[in-house]
């Protein structure tokens, strides 16, 4: 039997049945949904239809297939080395690409490093801030490194020096990381730079003022026996009868002493103690009165601790008289009637 498509042509030619056999009829055929009609069907010839192309996993859809066209699928972008991914390739579009940021090791430092799907991180680097130093430079990884000032320094401005300022002279700071250094209080003073305390006035000098980087001397009749004065205290001779004030000045409040031999204090108050006047003495220490030389003694001499004993010793023909108190006498020639026959004390 002749091919059905063959009959068909016959007929269709003839335009007459054929003789023994009935014409035959089949349906068109209907494409799936995966396929699309490449070429539509006629009277004697059925339709063609096709699978629809499958993009592959490189690739993504750029025209949605129809009835009668084909998918389109276009592969996937590369993101090159200075690139990485902002979105990820899908079925339906393509993969975005961006180029890393560039970070200016000027001003910025690379705080996170850049992947195939994240970008680099660029941060600005550290300023270090007032009563701070540079304590490491900045790297392209890694920021500036800043510490505070020691104590005894001192960084009044920002800025990456390495190093703060000294304390000056009379000047302390006791804190890190300050912006400037405190005078010395009164009674303290500082003779060295970059200090974190002051020094103590030691006993025997003061200091009134502020900031002072020495301490003077308590000058004469002052003292003061305590470290850190600011001042010292005037010195006080008061003291009873029979004593004097001794050793004030300095660091020394001084104390009250009795009166040497040979000198005296009839009454208290500052005053000192006096020399015995000559025919007087004064044989013991804190005495307040000074007592006569006895008979046959004398002293001619002020301040002495005891009296001398008259010598009346004398050649023939002299005798000795007017020894007593502050007199020690003299040898007289004999008055007219008497006589003194022999050397020594014999009287005429």
């Amino acid at each position: 039997m002749p091919p059905r498509h063959d009959l068909l042509q016959h007929a269709v030619r003839d335009r007459r049945p054929l003789e023994k056999t009935d014409r035959k009829c089949a349906s068109h055929q209907v494409c799936t949904s995966t396929q699309y009609q490449v070429e539509d069907g006629t009277t004697t010839k059925d339709r063609t239809c096709t699978d629809h192309r499958v993009c592959t996993n490189e690739q993504f859809q750029t025209v949605a297939p129809t009835a009668t066209t084909n998918r389109y699928c276009k592969a996937h972008k590369t993101c090159a080395d200075n690139e990485w991914e902002t979105k990820a390739a899908g079925t339906h579009h393509d993969r975005e690409c961006k180029a890393h940021t560039r970070c200016n090791p000027a001003t910025h430092w690379i705080s996170t490093a850049h992947g195939d799907h994240n970008d680099r991180v660029c941060t600005p680097i550290t300023t270090c801030a007032t009563g701070h130093r540079q304590l490491a430079a900045p790297t392209t990884t890694a920021d500036r490194e800043c510490t505070p000032c020691a104590a005894g320094k001192f960084k009044t401005a920002v800025g990456n020096s390495p190093v703060c300022d000294a304390c000056n002279l009379g000047q302390f700071q006791s804190v890190t990381g300050q912006t400037h250094c405190n005078g010395c209080h009164a009674g303290q003073f500082q003779n060295e730079v970059g200090q974190s305390k002051c020094k103590a006035c030691t006993a025997g000098r003061y200091q009134s003022g502020t900031g002072a980087h020495s301490c003077p001397a308590c000058t004469s009749g002052k003292f003061v026996s305590h470290e850190g004065a600011a001042s010292c205290t005037s010195c006080s001779y008061y003291c009873q009868e029979g004593y004097f004030h001794s050793g004030c000045g300095l660091d020394s409040s001084g104390t009250c002493q009795q009166c040497a031999t040979g000198r005296f204090k009839d009454a208290a108050g500052d005053h000192g103690c006096s020399s015995c006047a000559t025919g007087q003495f004064a044989a013991a220490k804190g005495t307040s009165k000074c007592a006569d030389c006895l008979v046959h003694t004398f002293q001619d001499v002020s301040g002495q601790n005891g009296c001398k004993t008259c010598d009346y010793h004398c050649p023939a023909g002299a005798e000795h008289t007017g020894c007593s108190g502050s007199n020690p006498g003299s040898c007289q020639v004999c008055a007219a009637g008497t006589r003194k026959a022999e050397i020594g004390r014999a009287h005429v």
